[in-house]
């Protein structure tokens, strides 16, 4: 039969430590206030000892050997005197859960492998796993650092990828054969760099009309006359009188333009590649091409 004791609470005027007498117990239901006998249940301790726990805390507890739930405040000290706070879920073998305060760092969980801390010099360190921004367009803030002698537009590092493009060389009548496409781009911020390797040549038709590559995995910046241009490493087998190639990106652009350097009526000029300087079947260049996005 389940017995209800009330007696008092103590809190000793608040001169120091309250002792936190045996206050509300229901012995059925094993609930208890500040008593040492519903110890293996349920017990709401008051800034109290814990008789079967040898832990002093405040909070909800449930169980004296494998805690399996509660709400934890002040210093357990059958965890190395750790200061607990926040929700405490926790068996004696898994599934644990919660925040804990120890030597000046805070994480999470309580025991088991941890996961992320907030360490005294107030770094935040994740012990494996990823931080993950939900929204876009938010990142990392450098805006506490100092800034270029240039205009500033943001300081925010929203963006980071990596991965794989196919390059599409077109040419008005053409038909290209390609042997080999090794292309590779990251993005950080706003900012796109290719690398790579292509072996292609035109197979068939296509005159002296421009090649152009299409197929990029991000469209340049919008901004009016900013021509983005690099030099490509090669090219071989190169079938036109000239010195080297490069690629030009327009703005709002997801489009490579190649040129080439060669001789115009005796002076050097920079001007489009075109089908015909690609009909040797080695054809091949190396990408490494930066743009804005």
């Amino acid at each position: 039969m389940s017995k209800i004791q009330v007696d008092s609470i103590v809190n000793n005027d608040d001169t120091g430590a309250p002792d936190c007498p045996r206050g509300l117990t229901v012995t059925g239901g094993r609930v208890g206030v500040g008593t040492n006998s519903p110890t293996t249940v349920t017990q709401f301790q008051v800034l109290g000892t814990s008789a079967g726990n040898t832990a002093t805390f405040g909070g909800i507890n449930q169980g004296t050997s494998g805690r399996v739930g509660g709400i934890i405040l002040g210093t357990d000290t059958d965890n190395s005197s750790r200061r607990l706070w926040g929700i405490r879920g926790e068996a004696s073998v898994a599934g644990q859960m919660g925040i804990f305060y120890s030597s000046d760092n805070i994480t999470t969980p309580f025991s088991g492998t941890q996961t992320v801390s907030l360490t005294s010099g107030g770094n935040v360190k994740i012990e494996n796993g990823n931080l993950v921004f939900s929204t876009s367009g938010t990142g990392i803030d450098f805006s506490a650092t100092s800034d270029g002698s240039g205009t500033t537009n943001s300081e925010i590092l929203d963006d980071y990828e990596e991965g794989t493009w196919t390059p599409v060389f077109n040419a008005t009548g053409a038909t290209f054969t390609t042997y080999t496409n090794v292309t590779r781009y990251t993005k950080i911020g706003n900012i796109v760099r290719l690398t790579g390797y292509s072996q292609i040549y035109c197979s068939a038709g296509g005159g002296a009309n421009a090649v152009t590559v299409t197929g990029l995995p991000f469209t340049s910046a919008n901004i009016g006359n900013m021509y983005q241009s690099q030099m490509l490493g090669g090219p071989n087998y190169f079938d036109a009188t000239g010195y080297g190639l490069s690629g030009t990106i327009y703005p709002n652009s997801a489009t490579v333009r190649l040129r080439k350097f060669t001789d115009v009526s005796g002076s050097k000029r920079n001007v489009d590649l075109n089908s015909e300087d690609m009909t040797n079947d080695s054809f091949s260049f190396n990408w490494t091409l930066v743009y804005e996005v």
